[in-house]
């Protein structure tokens, strides 16, 4: 896509989201599932007609306040182009917009639209694998149980969390997820730590990431 019709893609998708702001903004209080189901997935296919690897979060705090996040769902192809949509955003009342998903704090989590009805964070654990590659950490995660059929969509919901806790670069650049399974079948030697302590375990590996004082993993960019 040359520069001019970036620009015009982008202002079409922000044309649209401003105008319809107001509805996302109460999203979770519309009457029906069907509704609610119908306006998010025209916002993730407005996201979409700008580029296919791009979609989009919602996270409504309060009443009248919102987050839209734009992601890639941890694609590490689409993380200029989530930028480059971002870059082009209006200043729009009631809302923060951001390109990809950021650390969250543990207590904001489950109040993202992407979460509701899925797994908890406080039913989600990890074990470190063998690290293989420098750099990168493989974990595996457990969850209480897995209905039969339901694996890739736990994994997502799994992955998703996981993005929240260290944000979507550090998730796609410096974690390999090698499985889920349900907690019955984890490694009896090796303690299960919560899900919520695995920015905590990555900053300690001496990787150049640490977690700032509102417990949030970031890229040391010039020493500590």
């Amino acid at each position: 896509m040359n520069k001019m019709k970036r620009t015009r893609a982008s202002t079409q998708f922000w044309l649209w989201f401003e105008r319809n702001s107001e509805r996302f903004l109460h999203l979770t209080h519309l009457r029906t599932k069907k509704e609610f189901v119908y306006w998010f997935d025209e916002l993730q296919m407005h996201a979409m007609a700008y580029s296919k690897l791009l979609g989009v979060d919602l996270y409504l705090p309060k009443p009248g306040k919102g987050q839209l996040t734009i992601t890639t769902h941890g694609k590490a192809a689409g993380f200029h182009k989530a930028e480059q949509l971002v870059k082009f955003a209006p200043e729009l009342k009631n809302w923060k917009i951001l390109a990809l998903r950021q650390p969250s704090p543990l207590d904001t989590i489950t109040g993202w639209v992407g979460l509701k009805g899925g797994i908890a964070l406080a039913d989600t654990w990890f074990q470190p694998a063998k690290e293989v590659i420098p750099g990168i950490y493989p974990i595996r995660a457990y969850v209480d149980y897995i209905l039969p059929g339901k694996e890739w969509n736990v994994r997502e919901q799994v992955m998703l969390l996981i993005e929240l806790l260290l944000g979507e670069k550090v998730a796609a650049i410096n974690l390999d997820l090698l499985e889920v399974d349900s907690r019955c079948n984890a490694s009896k030697r090796q303690k299960l730590r919560p899900l919520a302590e695995l920015p905590e375990y990555i900053a300690s590996q001496g990787n150049g990431l640490k977690i700032d004082a509102d417990g949030q993993l970031k890229h040391i960019i010039n020493g500590p």
